[in-house]
């Protein structure tokens, strides 16, 4: 039943993000996709940060087979509350942005590759439709 109800939950991401939407685009040339914005806690649970070396390699073997079309990544930093403990944390995030199809199935497999390799409890994800053209 899980794997059914993970299955619809991607079916119905892919139909909103990929879907037309009778509005047109503003700018001429201009298409709708999908606007996916990921955010990668860069603080590793018990100790450590995901370094330079630790984010190419985790970029080269998952997010480049995963969004083989190009990604944008940039650094930031990022506030959450604790739930356990209710203290603030604050800690240096990496943020890729992906623009086109980007099916439900490459994002569950990139926010979990990357919660097992660095122990992150959680990747943060936003999804939109949007008007780019490239």
């Amino acid at each position: 039943m899980g794997s059914t109800r993970g299955l619809a939950r991607g079916v119905l991401l892919v139909s909103v993000l990929a879907g037309g939407c009778a509005r047109q685009c503003p700018l001429p040339g201009q298409v709708r996709m999908a606007e996916l914005v990921l955010y990668f806690g860069q603080d590793i649970p018990g100790g450590g940060q995901v370094d330079a070396a630790a984010w190419e390699g985790f970029a080269g073997r998952v997010l480049t087979p995963a969004f083989p079309d190009g990604f944008t990544e940039y650094d930031a930093s990022g506030q959450w509350r604790d739930a356990g403990t209710g203290r603030l944390v604050r800690e240096r995030t990496r943020v890729v942005q992906v623009f086109g199809a980007a099916p439900a199935a490459s994002v569950a497999g990139v926010t979990a590759a990357y919660r097992a390799a660095f122990r992150q409890v959680a990747v943060g994800v936003v999804s939109r439709r949007a008007c780019a053209a490239f």
